[in-house]
């Protein structure tokens, strides 16, 4: 279970637009940004909130494969990094390789990548969410330098209708700066899977840290230990009948 999200903090986001991606479309490329978006408390207590409320009730402890072809687990340990830079350019490669990733049937959304705090931990939160039909994607200008403005921000996303497709939160373990655990939620999920393949092993690079049918089994078979040990070990009651 993810740990201390009520102690979650939202330092920085950047938001790319990330369009349907048909093989036989000649055009159609994400939306980037080239810096991240200003904040006010609204905007960080609305990113805070989705973050938390879609971990906290059904999230999968991940880990990072660093045998996979995504270049999402190098981005993530890199960013973590002491004195890390190049989170906008980080955000970017990973708009466009999410954008590769995505077949037809993946709807159209935006993508927010969030620098975020963990109690003393640095984190990255990757949030996929949906475009609501019709709204249009609009970048201003920030010292000459595109990025979604906090009041398109809040057109876009600010509304409890706004859905959260997709989250995944990593942060750094406390064993080192080396070591990230990580988790993700996935509300578009069939009811026989846990996370899209392409979201979970495509797109982020990471593997189920334990598969949900052990974690069942073990909670199982422990459940039937500890109810045969309180069997045995349970203390015959006195024979309170009278024997005149």
């Amino acid at each position: 279970m993810v740990q201390d999200l009520g102690r979650l903090r939202v330092k920085k986001i950047i938001v790319h637009a990330v369009p349907y991606h048909l093989a036989s479309a000649v055009s159609g490329e994400p939306i980037l940004s080239d810096v991240d978006s200003p904040l006010t408390p609204v905007i960080r207590n609305f990113f805070k909130e989705r973050i938390a409320s879609s971990l906290g009730s059904a999230a999968y402890e991940v880990e990072l494969d660093a045998s996979a072809p995504s270049p999402v687990p190098r981005l993530i340990l890199n960013n973590l990094a002491p004195k890390a830079n190049g989170f906008v350019a980080m955000s970017q490669e990973m708009a466009r390789h999410l954008y590769r990733c995505q077949t037809g049937n993946s709807p159209e959304g935006l993508l927010t990548v969030c620098g975020v705090s963990v109690a003393d931990r640095s984190g990255i939160a990757i949030l996929k969410l949906e475009k609501e039909e019709g709204a249009r994607v609009e970048l201003g200008e920030t010292d000459g330098k595109r990025t979604f403005s906090v009041q398109h921000l809040q057109d876009l996303m600010l509304t409890k209708r706004t859905k959260v497709f997709k989250v995944g939160l990593f942060v750094q373990a406390e064993a080192g700066l080396n070591s990230v655990d990580g988790w993700v939620c996935d509300t578009q999920r069939s009811y026989d899977s846990t996370v899209a393949h392409f979201f979970l092993e495509r797109f982020l690079g990471c593997r189920l840290r334990e598969q949900p049918e052990i974690t069942t089994q073990r909670f199982f078979w422990a459940a039937e230990n500890l109810s045969m040990i309180r069997l045995l070990t349970r203390k015959p009651r006195p024979d309170t009948r009278c024997h005149c």
